[in-house]
């Protein structure tokens, strides 16, 4: 088994540490937090060693599982990076061009492993119908927070995954990206509207909202007889079967088998680390959606300096 321990500057969520506990890749070793910690945080909510040091931490663990990434924390991952330890990053988060090529150089220099959570990937709604995609020519996603959320992340960093559902269903280079903010109540944009044109010609119109009354997660594939529907937070999905030329048909619903996702995230970390296996989403995938996230947000912040 591989030692892992978590970092961040939350506690873990009760069903990462079960995953871990259970799982039966990694050893938890326990926890160590880089910020000042909370009295919640004193042992952990589940009993968990609290590392008194950061180099206690990396010296205990030999792959380590990133809460709640932050742009913050950059030169602690190097620096985990260069003492040989793996990294699981439990979402992406929006890297600058710079500081993706130092986390590839250097993952790639100490002969370590970089993954990305991507619970889109094996959500088991969209693995029921992942083989009914057949390059769509349009794609609508709409995903929203609200404010008190306790995961309230940057609007441009929740995009991410659907900007990678978009990448692989296309299947094509991008050609031209469209953006437009609106900061609501924070300093960051709290919605954000993006069209993502690809040189196949598919677009993918992606939508992103925190200041919502509900959380949702829903997308849409259409094609020519074709639509899918995708509904990610409720894991459901429904495929639209016509009977004629005419605008006819009815939904019928997606059987999807019930699974852990971050267990299966975890099982591709290990299967990269342990057996040199590719992961559902590579970190090259990854780190090229990010650059997209870029983009969004490079023009988002222009059309705020043209007003």
């Amino acid at each position: 088994m591989l030692k892992i321990g978590f970092f961040g500057v939350q506690n873990p969520k009760a069903e990462q540490v079960d995953a871990l506990r259970e799982h039966g890749l990694f050893s938890l070793t326990g926890f160590y937090c880089a910020d000042t910690l909370s009295p919640a945080a004193e042992r952990g909510h589940f009993n968990l060693h609290l590392f008194g040091s950061f180099n206690e931490f990396c010296e205990n663990v030999e792959a380590v599982f990133v809460t709640s990434p932050s742009l913050k924390q950059f030169d602690l991952y190097m620096q985990m990076l260069k003492k040989t330890k793996h990294l699981f990053f439990e979402n992406p988060i929006t890297f600058s061009r710079e500081q993706s090529t130092k986390l590839i150089e250097t993952a790639s220099e100490a002969g370590v492993v970089i993954h990305f959570g991507h619970q889109n990937q094996v959500n088991p709604a969209y693995v029921a119908i992942k083989n009914s995609l057949h390059r769509p020519a349009l794609i609508i996603t709409q995903t929203t927070t609200s404010p008190t959320d306790k995961d309230n992340r940057e609007v441009i960093d929740l995009l991410i995954n659907d900007i990678i559902i978009a990448m692989l269903a296309a299947d094509s280079e991008i050609k031209r990206v469209h953006a437009s903010g609106v900061k609501v109540m924070g300093s960051t944009p709290d919605v954000i509207q993006t069209k993502i044109e690809f040189i196949n010609g598919m677009v993918a119109s992606l939508t992103g909202s925190r200041i919502s009354t509900e959380k949702s997660h829903q997308t849409g594939f259409f094609g020519h007889n074709s639509h899918i529907s995708v509904d990610f937070l409720n894991v459901q999905a429904k495929i639209l079967i016509t009977t004629s030329a005419k605008i006819s048909g009815h939904f019928t619903d997606v059987i999807a088998d019930p699974e852990n996702m971050i267990v299966k995230e975890l099982a591709n970390f290990y299967n990269s680390i342990v057996h040199n296996i590719e992961p559902e989403v590579s970190v090259y995938a990854s780190f090229k959606a990010i650059e997209v996230a870029r983009q969004i947000m490079k023009k988002i912040t222009a059309s705020y300096q043209v007003k």
